[in-house]
């Protein structure tokens, strides 16, 4: 039995007497909040992965028009400084044909040292501009399940931010009444008027 009230207290569901209203209106709005996030972050789940799914296959649609060229350097490398990563790419002018046959030129990221005439191979569009290469499906995914499990965790944000908010005023309210309260009294007690 003791053990029921306790859990009862914590929230402000024992009917405790001394419960002012306000105090009732802060567990009611604590427990609604609960409830709706309770409720709603499977569905925002849901939602989100669906339309992050559906997002995916549009880009995976449009990614499969994408080719593999073979692109010419039109310029070497310029040299590594002290401070510059061997494995770290640099932009060079390169020139591709695109599957029209139309001839490219653009900046290219190719690993250094290289030299001018060297063939790299790029990605591109069915225009012939230069992309990255398509995404995976395991790519796609884990975006899909990091959107899913990311909406519910934004949701409890929001609800916590509002619940901060709704507390915070309440409190405000519970001292402005508390002062009129001991504004009253005070005066009994004290014998000061």
């Amino acid at each position: 039995m003791q053990r029921k009230l306790r859990f009862a207290r914590a929230p402000g569901l024992d009917g405790n007497p001394l419960r002012r209203g306000i105090d009732r209106l802060q567990t009611a709005v604590t427990l609604g909040l609960c409830a709706l996030f309770l409720i709603s972050a499977p569905l925002l789940a849901t939602a989100a992965w669906r339309w992050t799914h559906q997002a995916s296959l549009a880009q995976q649609r449009a990614e499969q028009g994408w080719h593999q060229v073979s692109a010419v350097t039109l310029q070497s490398t310029p040299p590594a400084d002290q401070y510059a990563s061997q494995w770290q790419d640099t932009a060079v002018l390169a020139s591709w044909a695109a599957p029209s046959g139309i001839k490219r030129v653009g900046e290219i990221l190719v690993p250094a040292p290289l030299a001018a005439g060297q063939r790299v191979r790029i990605w591109v569009n069915g225009s012939g501009w230069q992309t990255g290469p398509p995404l995976s499906p395991s790519q796609l995914t884990t975006r899909a399940i990091g959107v899913a499990a990311l909406a519910p965790i934004l949701l409890a944000g929001a609800l916590l931010s509002i619940g901060w908010l709704a507390r915070w005023l309440l409190n405000r309210r519970k001292l402005a009444d508390w002062e009129a309260a001991w504004t009253l009294v005070e005066p009994q007690w004290t014998k000061q008027r």
